[in-house]
C-alpha cells in the first residue's frame, strides 16, 4: 500500500478528473499506530492559543453534530479493539486515557470528536 491511501492524482482515474467517489464508510476512518501520537499532539495545538487550529462558521452545529454522531456510532463499531462506547455517551480510545463526554460538551461538536481521531 502506498504511503497515501486517498489521493486524486495516483493515477487511477482518468486524466483531468480529480478523482473523487463516494467513500466506502467502512474505511471512513483509519487509526494507525500513531494514533495516541497523534492525539497528545492536537491536544498539544488545541490548548496552545497561538495555534488557531480550529474555526467553526456560525449555524453549523446541527452538521457537526451530525458528524460527531456518526463517529460515536462508526468508531467503536468498526474498532472496538481501540474505541467504547459508554451508556453515559462518553467515548473513550482505549490504552490512551482520551475520553470526551458528547452529552454533556461545552465546545464545538466537531471540535470534540475530533479529540479522538
Amino acid at each position: 500500500m502506498s504511503r497515501f491511501a486517498h489521493t486524486p492524482y495516483d493515477g487511477s482515474k482518468r486524466p483531468f478528473t480529480v478523482g473523487l467517489e463516494p467513500l466506502d464508510l467502512r474505511e471512513w476512518i483509519e487509526p494507525d499506530e500513531f494514533l495516541a501520537a497523534h492525539l497528545d499532539e492536537k491536544e498539544r495545538l488545541i490548548a496552545d492559543p497561538k495555534a488557531f487550529v480550529f474555526a467553526a462558521e456560525a449555524d453549523t452545529e446541527a452538521a457537526q453534530r451530525e458528524v460527531a454522531d456518526l463517529l460515536v456510532a462508526h468508531l467503536p463499531a468498526q474498532f472496538p479493539n481501540i474505541y467504547e462506547l459508554h451508556s453515559d455517551h462518553s467515548l473513550i480510545v482505549k490504552n490512551t486515557g482520551k475520553c470526551v463526554d458528547l452529552s454533556s460538551c461545552s465546545e464545538a461538536p466537531l471540535l470534540a470528536i475530533s479529540r479522538l481521531v
